[in-house]
C-alpha cells in the first residue's frame, strides 16, 4: 500500500449486565495501527481501550440517564519528526439523556 500502509487488526470485547431499570457496561479493546513508524506521515501507534458506562430509565421509562467513561493508552512511537517514549493517554466523559414525549 502507499507510504508502507499495512492492513491492521482490531479486537474488541464489551458486556452489558441489563438490570430491572439499569445497565452496567463494560469494554476492552485493542487496536494496530496500520501507519508505519519511523516515515513521513501521520503519526499513529497501537492503542489499548478501557471503558465503562451506566444506564437508568426514570419516570415511567420516559427518562434515560447515561454516563460513560473511556481511556485510551497509546503505545511508544517513533516518527520521522519527534519520537515519544510511554503512553499516550486520551479520556473521554460522556453524559447522554433521553426523553420519549
Amino acid at each position: 500500500y502507499g507510504n508502507g500502509w499495512k492492513d491492521s487488526n482490531a479486537y474488541r470485547l464489551g458486556y452489558t449486565y441489563f438490570g430491572e431499570s439499569y445497565k452496567i457496561m463494560g469494554s476492552i479493546a485493542y487496536d494496530e495501527t496500520p501507519a508505519p513508524q519511523g516515515k513521513f506521515g501521520i503519526p499513529d501507534a497501537n492503542a489499548y481501550m478501557f471503558g465503562l458506562g451506566f444506564r437508568k430509565r426514570f419516570l415511567d421509562d420516559r427518562l434515560d440517564l447515561g454516563l460513560a467513561y473511556s481511556l485510551a493508552l497509546k503505545d511508544n512511537r517513533k516518527s520521522f519528526i519527534v519520537s515519544h517514549d510511554g503512553f499516550g493517554q486520551l479520556h473521554l466523559l460522556t453524559l447522554g439523556a433521553k426523553y420519549l414525549w
